[in-house]
């Protein structure tokens, strides 16, 4: 089962998903005909433990204070393997800025802003572990439309300058398996094996001369 919270209701993010089953999880009562959906509050998830395999977050923290409780209750209802994709605004972006300053009430600014390091920080203590973390749409926020060469041109300079400055990011993290062994472990574990049968195998050599 793939769970999206938040975002277009009609799962076009999730369309191309290899996953059979995606449901849609409304936070505002907005559903599209169809489309599996569940209405409820974003800090009381009303989720059997281990009942998913995939969590598309989309900008939903923004609507909690606490997101170290919605990430727990998602961790819960994830299967051991499980995977959680999170888009958030950053507010150390020219988008955080604008939203400091901006008086409107719209979204996103009336949402809160929570930083990736502190999103990355929750995700560790509830023992996630965290696959990768990058941010994007480094140009300013403006309702005029941009050319696809220049907003090219903006976000090469931005990942290559200012990397964790984008004005959204993207985290993935997993729930770990019971016996599962972290990425990097398991390379070290492969590469000592490897040392090890070159070892025995020049060590064989040696003898047999």
């Amino acid at each position: 089962v793939l769970l999206q919270i938040g975002g277009p209701s009609d799962l076009s993010l999730v369309r191309s998903s290899t996953v059979r089953h995606q449901v849609y999880f409304s936070l505002d009562g907005a559903v599209s005909a169809g489309v599996p959906s569940i209405q409820g509050e974003l800090e009381h998830l009303p989720l059997q433990a281990e009942c998913v395999d995939v969590v598309l977050l989309v900008h939903a923290l923004s609507c909690t204070q606490d997101p170290r409780r919605v990430l727990s209750q998602l961790y819960t209802a994830l299967r051991p393997g499980g995977q959680l994709l999170i888009l958030g605004f950053n507010p150390w972006s020219l988008w955080g800025l604008s939203r400091f300053f901006s008086h409107q009430d719209g979204f996103p600014w009336a949402g809160r802003f929570h930083s990736a390091w502190q999103i990355r920080r929750d995700l560790r203590a509830i023992q996630y572990q965290l696959i990768a973390a990058h941010t994007f749409c480094f140009h300013r926020p403006s309702n005029r439309n941009t050319t696809w060469s220049s907003a090219q041109v903006t976000e090469t300079l931005g990942s290559l300058l200012l990397p964790g400055c984008g004005g959204v990011y993207m985290i993935l993290a997993q729930k770990e398996a019971a016996g599962m062994m972290p990425l990097a472990d398991a390379w070290a574990v492969r590469k000592k094996n490897a040392m090890m049968a070159d070892w025995a195998k020049s060590s064989a050599q040696r003898n047999v001369q």
